[in-house]
């Protein structure tokens, strides 16, 4: 019994140590802006022309955050989602240099659209200076808890000239009705749908 205590005691200590030399790896990630962004091309399938890009965050190579999976998932565990977007949504659209009128998709969480539309340009203003045109991708992650407040945000940014859409349509919480009462300008389709259509019938 005391061999039990001491191993559960031992293993506790060294989580804790785990966990501690993550969330100080979290802060510097966060100070000293060590993220990079990566713009996947978008293409036009009839004539094969670029239509956009997707910015795609990843953290510092060879960590444990370099997933942005992880990174979010971390950054939801310690209340430090909408630092961490501030962050990406400013690396995303401050090195952008694609030609002009293609379009720039930017990934975001659900809170990130309420909090971009109540402070506006002032919360991330590279996000509100970029010259190309910006749909918002709002992520299944995280549930819309108010849908007549969402509705009204995202209102408020399509006036600010954004456009938006349902990222991964048909997976999480991107349902139907997320779909017939957001009015996205775009659907991004989720991936496990579209593999294997032509064999399909259902798909």
């Amino acid at each position: 019994y005391r061999g039990l205590r001491h191993a559960i005691a031992v293993a506790t200590t060294k989580e804790e140590e785990r966990q501690a030399h993550l969330r100080e790896s979290f802060r510097d990630i966060l100070r000293k802006q060590r993220i990079r962004t990566v713009y996947q091309p978008i293409f036009q399938l009839e004539h094969l022309d670029v239509f956009g890009h997707e910015a795609l965050t990843r953290g510092p190579a060879d960590t444990a955050f370099e997933s942005p999976e992880l990174l979010f998932q971390f950054a939801a565990e310690n209340e430090a989602v909408w630092e961490l977007e501030q962050l990406c949504l400013t690396s995303s659209a401050s090195h952008y240099a694609a030609q002009a009128g293609g379009l720039l998709f930017i990934n975001v969480e659900a809170e990130t659209i309420t909090a971009l539309s109540r402070s506006g340009p002032e919360a991330v203003p590279a996000l509100f200076a970029q010259k190309h045109p910006i749909v918002l991708e709002v992520t299944e992650r995280s549930a819309i808890r108010d849908v007549a407040v969402f509705r009204n945000a995202l209102t408020t940014l399509r006036q600010l000239g954004f456009r938006i859409a349902i990222d991964d349509a048909g997976s999480g919480y991107a349902s139907l009705q997320a779909i017939a009462e957001l009015r996205p300008d775009y659907i991004k389709v989720a991936n496990t749908l579209i593999t294997g259509l032509r064999s399909d019938s259902i798909k």
